[in-house]
């Protein structure tokens, strides 16, 4: 019994977030599982609706959502978090995705982290927002006046979160990088 992924997305003016749940195969008996939204930098009752309940998978069954209310809250900075946890396992044993977590951002908003160089000398970055459409990365050596972005690719989004690596970046004297969303 795991949470699909570690991460959700959703934007601001989505008005809730689907948050699947699933089992790694199918069981012969139902199994239950409660789920509740807890911490994270979002304010409940401001940003979003406190979430508790029980999910039940019948005989056969593996996947399972819930849905975490949004609330438009204009005050709320981009990337703010809701944790999501699952407990009281019946008929199942926890895997190891017991906790979650929910980004609530601008609805066309993406945020870049980087993770550092892989062993041949390219540099990674993740690239996170709301889920579908693609992202255009780009890079520049300086921010200056005349600031010359070069594309370096177009990748599909359909989870939210895309992993980059710059192959050239090892040669290369890049410094800035900056990814927009496109239809």
């Amino acid at each position: 019994m795991n949470f699909a992924t570690t991460e959700y997305h959703a934007g601001k003016g989505d008005g809730s977030a689907p948050i699947a749940v699933m089992l790694t195969k199918p069981y012969a008996q139902t199994v239950l599982v409660d789920y509740t939204t807890q911490g994270g930098t979002a304010v409940p009752g401001k940003d979003y609706v406190v979430a508790s309940g029980t999910l039940i998978f019948s005989p056969g069954q593996t996947n399972r959502v819930f849905h975490v209310t949004l609330l438009p809250n204009p005050a709320a900075g981009a990337g703010v978090t809701v944790g999501l946890q699952l407990s009281g396992f019946v008929n199942v044993l926890p895997g190891p995705r017991i906790q979650a977590t929910l980004v609530i951002t601008d609805d066309h908003a993406l945020t870049l982290t980087a993770l550092g160089f892989d062993p041949l000398g390219g540099f990674q970055l993740r690239i996170s927002g709301p889920p579908g459409g693609r992202v255009r990365v780009e890079t520049a050596s300086d921010l200056g006046a005349a600031v010359a972005w070069e594309v370096l690719e177009t990748l599909d989004n359909p989870t939210g979160t895309v992993d980059y690596s710059d192959p050239a970046a090892a040669g290369q004297v890049r410094r800035y990088y900056r990814a927009q969303s496109l239809p």
